[in-house]
């Protein structure tokens, strides 16, 4: 009778510890959740708040369209009044462009030019700094060779 009392408590003890197991996974997976949820609602505000952003400057960027609308028409009829005087002036602008074009071009080529006279000049740095660490070796080399040259005469 003692022994099924202790087993009925062993199995008892088995039991409560599977629930408190079960119970704290259960919390374990109820905290995840919570933070999940807090995770999805500071993505939630953190979106709305770029939502809101992008918003606002798309309402700016429709005022800056509606001025440069405005602006384009008052041009466009300074253009139609002065029409003549642009096929002239068209003329001596792609003149200017074709300069501009042939100077990008040749400083393109100049920077590029400056790039490998860096690149060069790096070398040889580089260069003088190993020449100069080898320098001290190549003396104390010369002194020992001279040495031996007096030992053999």
């Amino acid at each position: 009778d003692l022994q099924k009392k202790n087993l009925l408590v062993l199995a008892s003890v088995v039991e409560r510890d599977r629930e408190k197991t079960r119970v704290e996974k259960q919390r374990s997976y109820l905290r995840e959740l919570n933070i999940q949820d807090q995770q999805q609602t500071l993505e939630n505000r953190n979106y709305n708040n770029l939502i809101a952003f992008a918003e606002k400057e798309l309402v700016r960027l429709r005022k800056d369209y509606d001025v440069a609308v405005l602006d384009r028409n008052e041009r466009s009829v300074q253009l139609i009044e002065r029409y003549n005087e642009e096929v002239v002036f068209q003329e001596k602008v792609n003149v200017q462009d074709h300069k501009i074009k042939n100077a990008d071009i040749e400083l393109s080529g100049r920077v590029d030019e400056l790039k490998l006279l860096d690149l060069q000049i790096q070398e040889e740095k580089r260069e003088i700094t190993l020449y100069s660490k080898k320098l001290p070796v190549k003396r104390a080399l010369d002194q020992e060779l001279e040495l031996y040259r007096i030992c053999v005469s």
